[in-house]
């Protein structure tokens, strides 16, 4: 059958084959036929070793009957063999001997499947290029361009500077500024630890500055800010940096002392917190009474002290992140005072001095008195007195123009204080000083009994008997040297030695114009003298000739040490001058011991 099939395809593909050549013929044959009713002076072409020249019309007429007749027959022969053709099977045409060509209509490609892939070609030469074209028209002018930026001074276009971190976060904040030319961006800020990054878009003119705030801590809270700067101005964005903590409380006491039966306040928890914390007092054990235990914020108050009230308190300070707490032993003290009387006092006659004593404890039950003697073999007597009461302070004044004993006492129940003040008068046998120079040189002097007599005066011509002083004076101790210059002002000098003597003691020298008290400098140098109204050319010396009479002209040695506003020379040898005088000319002098 195989054989059959073969043979039977053989022969339809060679008859289809000659059907094709005498139609390739005829239709030359019509070529011919057609050129020449168009032009019968033209020769027929010859083809395929035929000559048709000579051919009549009718011969041609007879030749165009046979090729239709032939066309159908093929059109019958085609059909018959497509239908024979589709019924035998794929393998029959895809053999490698058999793949030809049947008819136009019968295509081997579209009903075998294809074959492998041959190896691609080698690549071509490139070709030469062609010539240029012909330039075209010019087109039409485009659509006016939009407006560039021109010169702009900086804005800020967008910041993110207000922020809130807790302690060891990092946090970054950013700032753009537009402007043309683009500006500089610069950054103010408390923060230890930080970076600084920058781009640019210079199309859009514009600069965008950022900031890396590494490791925060407490101290880096606060204000934050970026200014932006260029030629044509300035601007700048601030924000606040917000930074988050445990609460910390720092309280400086560990022991706390109050009077039994006064009001005490405990020192405030000092806070460090944020958010702001809840601060609360208790005790470390045992209750606080509502009617005398006052917890009201930070502020803690215990009324009424009692000898219970004795123990431990715990300040706590608490907000969402955490918590703190201090503790602090609160302990009871028996009544005492607040401040009492000098224990000795020197006024003057006809003076009016005021002692006062004063005590903490419970006001409302706390009393007091004032009783005095004139001396200690004197019985005591209460005098009158005064009283104020603040809060926890009991308080009694007395004034006194007398001298003598004068002793405070305060009771509270069954506690009781005492103080004693001794009141003398003072007295100064001078010519020259008047009551408000007494009163500052006892304060100067601050001696107990200062009872002052005149030794020596002189006015008048100074040189004239200088030396008489030292027969007055000589045996005295504690002396004091009032000098008067010749435009009224009086200073001058205290020792504790007496004249003549080799010691140096310690003196000090006064200005009571400039209300001021010298401690004498006591440096050895080579204009040493001892306290002596005459030694060699300086007459009246103390310490190592810090101040000495000279040719009735006192000087002050390089003492600008104790006051630089005291600046005045003398003859530009580095003495300061004391008193009013440009010359510092004496017109009196006093000198007064000490009695007893």
């Amino acid at each position: 059958m195989d054989k059959f099939s073969s043979f039977m395809v053989l022969a339809l593909i060679l008859f289809v084959g000659c059907l094709s050549m005498l139609k390739h013929e005829l239709n030359f044959v019509k070529h011919q036929l057609a050129k020449q009713d168009d032009n019968k002076d033209i020769k027929i072409q010859k083809r395929s070793k035929r000559h048709i020249e000579n051919l009549s019309r009718e011969d041609y007429e007879e030749i165009m009957m046979n090729l239709e007749f032939q066309n159908f027959v093929r059109e019958e022969l085609n059909k018959t063999v497509k239908a024979f053709v589709s019924k035998l099977p794929l393998e029959t045409f895809c053999k490698k001997e058999l793949a030809l060509e049947v008819g136009d209509d019968i295509n081997t490609k579209s009903i075998c499947p294809p074959g492998p892939i041959g190896p691609t070609g080698k690549d071509g030469k490139i070709g030469l290029p062609g010539p240029p074209g012909i330039p075209g028209v010019r087109g039409a002018l485009g659509p006016k361009g939009e407006q560039g930026l021109g010169l702009r001074s900086p804005v800020a276009r967008s910041t993110t500077l207000d922020v809130t971190a807790k302690i060891s976060e990092n946090k970054t904040l950013s700032c753009t500024f537009f402007g043309n030319p683009i500006p500089t961006v610069t950054w103010k800020h408390g923060v230890k630890s930080y970076d600084i990054h920058e781009s640019y878009d210079h199309q859009e003119s514009i600069i965008n500055s950022t900031i890396m705030l590494q490791n925060l801590t407490w101290s880096d809270r606060g204000n934050i800010s970026c200014m932006s700067k260029s030629i044509l101005g300035n601007a700048s964005a601030q924000g606040k940096l917000n930074i988050l903590i445990v609460p910390r409380i720092k309280y400086n006491e560990t022991i706390l002392f109050a009077y039994i039966g006064s009001v005490f306040t405990f020192p405030t928890c000092q806070v460090v917190s944020n958010p702001p914390a809840v601060v609360s007092w208790k005790r470390g054990y045992g209750k606080m009474s509502k009617s005398r235990f006052n917890v009201s914020g930070h502020t803690f108050t215990i009324l009424k002290v009692k000898l219970k009230d004795e123990g431990f308190y715990i300040c706590t300070a608490t907000n969402y992140l955490g918590s703190d707490q201090i503790t602090v032993q609160f302990k009871t003290k028996p009544l005492e005072f607040f401040h009492s009387p000098p224990s000795y006092i020197n006024i003057l006659e006809d003076e009016t001095s005021v002692l006062s004593c004063a005590a903490y404890g419970d006001t409302s039950q706390m009393t007091g008195k004032w009783m005095y003697s004139k001396t200690y073999f004197h019985p005591k007597k209460s005098i009158q007195f005064s009283t104020t009461k603040e809060l926890n302070m009991f308080n009694i004044t007395v004034h006194t123009r007398r001298a003598g004993i004068y002793q405070c006492e305060i009771h509270q129940k069954e506690s009781s204080i005492t103080a004693t003040s001794f009141v003398s008068f003072a007295t100064f046998e001078s010519n020259l000083m008047d009551t408000k120079q007494k009163k500052q040189l006892i304060d100067w002097l601050a001696e107990e009994e200062l009872n002052y007599d005149l030794c020596y005066n002189s006015t008048g011509d100074l040189s004239y008997g200088l030396n008489s002083p030292e027969r007055n004076c000589s045996s005295k101790s504690k002396t004091i040297t009032i000098l008067k210059d010749k435009q009224g002002c009086l200073f001058g000098g205290y020792s504790p030695l007496k004249f003549q003597s080799s010691k140096v003691g310690s003196s000090f020298l006064f200005d009571f114009k400039k209300n001021m008290k010298f401690e004498a400098k006591l440096s050895s140098t080579n204009n040493t003298c001892r306290h002596s109204m005459h030694y060699f050319d300086k007459i009246l010396c103390f310490g190592y000739g810090d101040l000495y009479l000279y040719k009735r002209y006192v000087n002050m040695m390089q003492f600008l040490y104790y006051n630089s506003t005291l600046s005045d020379s003398y003859n530009n040898s580095g003495y300061t001058k004391l008193g009013c005088g440009n010359t510092g000319e004496i017109s009196e002098i006093e000198i007064l011991y000490k009695i007893g």
